[in-house]
């Protein structure tokens, strides 16, 4: 008779107090099922990128210290109002605007339809606007026409040739600029080409014609409106002191502006579109495809395992064991989220069909065991004691191996994976525990009632047949017979999966962005309408926003920008860098030499225009710099156009806004990255990292991170079922069969991705330390079904453990199908990933069910394999 350890028999009797205690331990299981949903069911879903970062991120602390500074981000909702008719939209927009202004003013920034203000602004003050060398050289040719006229004056040589040759070097910059601009991006409108300079023309005449082109490029809404030049698309711009992250603040935005939008397009005909763009709008658009995709992918994962497991068993009672168990741990560890954190994020959104799908799999094991005592005649009893002793030790250390993988993220910094980490981690050992407490008590108290019923009917009860499992015993005299076939063709793949490893694992990164969004978002809603918007605004997203320490540093960070950009890239990302100086002419000292330039170009044209001709009198008039041109201030500025560069405390002058080439996708992680190193090579006086505001640095502080933190996730990982497989085996041989099939399980799945080229992401990659959790569960639940089988011929623990062929066979036999239903069931969890919307969690569930599909293949088949060639 096998002698039982101490732990043994604590297991049984723990087993037999459950199940003679049924209506007590079921009676307890409600109330901490219903208490712990309850609780979990006030958490909160945050789809903020941020929130993945860590908290001591520099990035993120600068975000937060900008955002904090400004009041806000200045993210934007954007309006489009689309018909054939432009008087109607132009109304619309109107009407809009109107109703948009009366929200309360901690949701709002700036409401803009169109740029008129800044407009009948830069028409006052036109003159300050100038270029300073057009300025001069206006100055010269008017000085030299002036003294030409003074008898005497005898010209030795061009005074105004170096001004001339200054400013054309600036118009070979300018279109060199413009032409690496269009290559970046073929698809963008072409930029205004700089006024060629042409002989013989007089100065006055090519300044005209310059202004006239600056005022242009300045003014590219004549009407006063944005829209396109048919008129057919109008957008009205909300911008919000919001993050633009998916935050409180723009969700209130959004949903006032949907409300307003709601009570006008009933009074509007059905040829009238209205759309919403911008960050709001799309971050808000993400996080409801997610809350959606939780939704859904739940439910779908639920429905497939419960499905699986009656075919399984062809009872549906077997749902009332397992699936009690399973929706405590659940509940157990979405109330520990709740604790400690208080919300989910976007990597632990889904971790509800995960939970499910894995820790469903203790209970199988549990049950397919009693089932089969039953079959060989013990009593229900018997047959629960019987099950937990022998389940007890290859799922326990199972679920440890499991929590391990889950626990090796909490070592991280990175919260996306370390919030995962708690969560799944509690809810593996939860789902272990709830098995092994609840399964006797609700299979003793279903089979009494069973009882009681045959005996009211009179009917005496059958003695259940043992169960069959032709594919596992087919399995277990295949892996025996063919062994060392088996274990050669699992090498040749394995050095097949290998050939590719080196360059995928030098840069495995997924850096497309596009491919990690909502789909449905993309191609319509917000994603959509903001394509629209962007051809009407001319614009790629937000600008880049830096904040100085004061208004005096703010042209020196301006400075910095563009050397850092031509350090980094080449001077090909950023196309310009504006300042409150940009919007008031220039700092106060380029003003003031402006002024003299302007006094002094006055003095000439009084001079000189009565002997032009009409049409250069006719611009000498047009202009005449007036005399009440002087150095502008920030309360000269429009409302709307202060409050851009203005900080929530008042402080006017410190923002600095770089916008990027149209060409630059900012979906694109290579692209992130470099702007990120863009902004962290701009420095202040104090030669410290200037604060920003960039998403774009948010996004690549994750790439970072991910690269960072993921080399020892995966160490660590390993080495917990390393540990795990130590405690089980004990000998070598065994060791290196159960780590084998593992390794060569983790190989298939990573070479297979190499060999396809599937990449990382924040999201799929944690199905890499996930599999050596859940992937070594059934290598060793089988090893322990195949050991136990040799404890039970030889009768005895003690000795050196003989391991037969047979023994193996009948460990295969007698756990093999549920081992293949645990895997099943896993896979069905993270395969209802792929009806997910977002398509992160697509590529998740791809890459998760290619693990458990290798490492399962490689558990049954190569593991057995192995030790038959051994043993």
């Amino acid at each position: 008779m096998v002698k039982k350890s101490l732990i043994t028999r604590a297991v049984e009797a723990v087993t037999r107090a459950c199940a003679k205690h049924a209506g007590l331990v079921l009676l307890v299981t409600l109330g901490v099922l219903g208490g712990c949903w309850f609780y979990a069911a006030h958490l909160k879903i945050r789809g903020d990128f941020i929130e993945l970062l860590p908290t001591e991120s520099p990035a993120a602390k600068r975000f937060r210290a900008t955002v904090d500074r400004r009041g806000g981000a200045s993210s934007t909702l954007i309006v489009v109002v689309a018909s054939p008719d432009a008087a109607r939209n132009q109304a619309t927009i109107d009407t809009l605007e109107r109703e948009v202004r009366k929200l309360p003013p901690n949701l709002l920034s700036l409401v803009e339809h169109g740029p008129a203000e800044a407009r009948r602004f830069y028409e006052r003050w036109r003159w300050l606007f100038g270029d300073p060398t057009d300025l001069a050289l206006v100055e010269c040719e008017l000085d030299r026409a002036r003294m030409r006229a003074t008898p005497g004056y005898l010209e030795l040589d061009d005074p105004c040739a170096d001004l001339r040759d200054a400013r054309d070097a600036r118009d070979r910059a300018s279109a060199a600029t413009a032409a690496r601009a269009a290559a970046a991006d073929p698809h963008a409108p072409p930029a205004a080409a700089p006024p060629v300079a042409i002989p013989g023309e007089s100065a006055l005449r090519a300044f005209d014609r310059r202004a006239q082109a600056e005022l242009a490029a300045r003014d590219q809404f004549p009407t006063g409106y944005f829209r396109d030049e048919a008129g057919h698309t109008f957008v009205l711009v909300v911008r919000s002191p919001s993050a633009g992250f998916g935050d409180s603040r723009g969700d209130k935005l959004y949903a006032s502006v949907q409300r307003i939008v709601a009570a006008q397009r009933a009074r509007l005909p059905a040829s009238v579109e209205i759309g919403f763009a911008g960050d709001i709008p799309n971050a808000i658009a993400e996080r409801q495809a997610l809350q959606d995709d939780i939704t859904t992918v739940s439910s779908i994962a639920i429905l497939l395992v419960l499905l699986s497991i009656v075919l399984f068993f062809r009872s549906p009672l077997v749902l009332v064991h397992i699936g009690l168990a399973v929706f405590t741990g659940g509940g157990v560890a979405f109330a520990v989220a709740m604790g400690a954190y208080g919300h989910l994020n976007a990597a632990t959104s889904f971790l509800g069909s995960i939970i499910f799908g894995n820790g469903i799999n203790y209970g199988i094991v549990y049950y397919a065991r009693y089932r089969e005592r039953r079959g060989a005649g013990d009593s229900v009893e018997a047959a629960l004691v019987d099950a937990a002793e022998t389940c007890r030790s290859g799922t326990w250390l199972a679920s440890l191996a499991a929590s391990g993988a889950y626990g090796a993220l909490l070592l991280t910094s990175f919260r996306g994976f370390s919030e995962f980490g708690l969560i799944g981690g509690v809810g593996m050992l939860a789902c272990w525990v709830a098995t092994f407490l609840i399964s006797p008590a609700s299979i003793s108290l279903i089979e009494r009632l069973r009882a009681r019923f045959r005996s009211a009917t009179s009917r005496s009860a059958p003695v259940p047949a043992p169960e069959r499992a032709p594919i596992a015993q087919l399995v277990g005299r295949v892996t025996t017979a063919y062994a060392w076939p088996i274990v050669a063709l699992a090498a040749l793949l394995s050095l097949a999966a290998a050939v590719p490893l080196k360059k995928y694992l030098a840069n495995p990164w997924e850096y497309d962005f596009s491919k990690l969004r909502s789909k449905s978002s993309s191609e319509r809603g917000a994603g959509q309408w903001s394509k629209r918007s962007n051809d009407v605004l001319r614009t790629r997203g937000a600008p880049q926003l830096l904040l100085a320490r004061d208004v005096s540093e703010v042209s020196g960070i301006a400075a910095a920008v563009l050397a850092s950009d031509q350090r980094v890239t080449g001077g090909r990302f950023v196309e310009k860098v504006e300042t409150i100086w940009d919007a008031l002419g220039g700092t106060p000292e380029a003003v003031t030499h402006k002024l003299e330039l302007l006094a002094l170009i006055r003095d000439h044209l009084d001079h000189v225009a009565p002997h032009l001709p009409a049409d250069e009198r006719e611009i000498a008039a047009r202009w005449r710099p007036p005399e009440y041109l002087r150095v502008l201030t920030a309360a000269d500025l429009p409302n709307l156009v202060r409050e851009r560069f203005r900080e929530k405390d008042g402080r006017d002058g410190t923002a600095v806004f770089v916008s990027l080439q149209r060409g630059i996708s900012q979906s694109r992680g290579e692209n992130l990255l470099k702007i990120s190193d863009i902004l962290d090579g701009v420095r202040d006086a104090r030669h410290e990292v200037v604060p920003n505001a960039s998403r774009a640095a948010i996004f690549a502080e994750m790439v970072r991170s991910l690269e960072r933190d993921s080399p020892r996730v995966t160490l660590i990982a390993f080495l917990v079922v390393v540990f795990v497989s130590l405690i089980v085996s004990r000998r070598l041989a065994p060791i290196l069969s159960v780590l084998g099939s593992l390794v060569a399980g983790v190989l298939w799945m990573v070479g297979g991705a190499a060999w396809l080229d599937v990449r990382l992401n924040f999201l799929n990659f944690v199905a890499l330390p996930l599999t050596f959790g859940i992937g070594i569960e059934y290598a060793i639940n089988l090893f322990e079904r195949i050991r136990h089988s040799a404890w039970e011929r030889a009768g005895s623990k003690d000795g050196a453990l003989e391991v037969t062929r047979a023994d193996i066979a009948e460990g295969v036999r007698s756990v093999g199908g549920a081992v293949f239903l645990c895997s099943l069931t896993t896979m069905l969890g993270y395969g209802s990933l792929l009806f997910a919307d977002n398509l992160a969690l697509q590529s998740f569930g791809r890459y998760a069910i290619a693990g458990e599909f290798a490492c399962t293949t490689a558990a049954l088949l190569v593991m057995p394999a192995a030790l038959s060639a051994r043993f």
